[in-house]
């Protein structure tokens, strides 16, 4: 009988594969230009690019890709690990609300302001996603 994997591992193995897929030979690194287009396409609602080279390049060089090398799974790592700490950052704001009636507008502030942290760039996913703002990268209005 084949393994019944979990929500976790299934996301987890779409993370690997997900990455693999955006280089036409499946290799280790992705060129920067297959990895604009793998965050165009896969997370068009967590990361849009603006379009500013310059913003590109800065954001790269926060995620630890040296320049003229290729986005490894671990520099990609980097930005999974922002947007996840931005979106955990947001679930833990909106548990502490107790009225449902302030908890759904509190979402609704919350979505036409993902990934901007409240704290300004004392949050880690609140700085990288200011980072990503401020180099050519928005995150995405819901």
């Amino acid at each position: 009988m084949a393994p019944q994997y979990t929500d976790l591992e299934l996301a987890l193995n779409t993370l690997v594969t997900q990455f693999h897929a955006a280089s036409p030979n499946l290799g280790p690194t992705l060129t920067v230009a297959e990895f604009q287009g793998m965050v165009s396409k896969d997370l068009p609602t967590m990361v849009k690019t603006a379009g500013e080279q310059e913003g590109l390049n800065e954001l790269l060089k926060e995620m630890g890709v040296e320049e003229g090398h290729g986005v490894t799974f671990e520099n990609f790592w980097v930005l999974v690990n922002s947007l996840a700490s931005t979106q955990f950052g947001l679930l833990q704001k909106d548990k502490s609300v107790k009225s449902p009636l302030i908890r759904a507008e509190f979402r609704r502030t919350q979505r036409s302001s993902f990934g901007r942290s409240t704290q300004g760039d004392k949050c880690r996913g609140g700085a990288a996603a200011g980072l990503m703002k401020r180099r050519g990268f928005q995150t995405a209005a819901a």
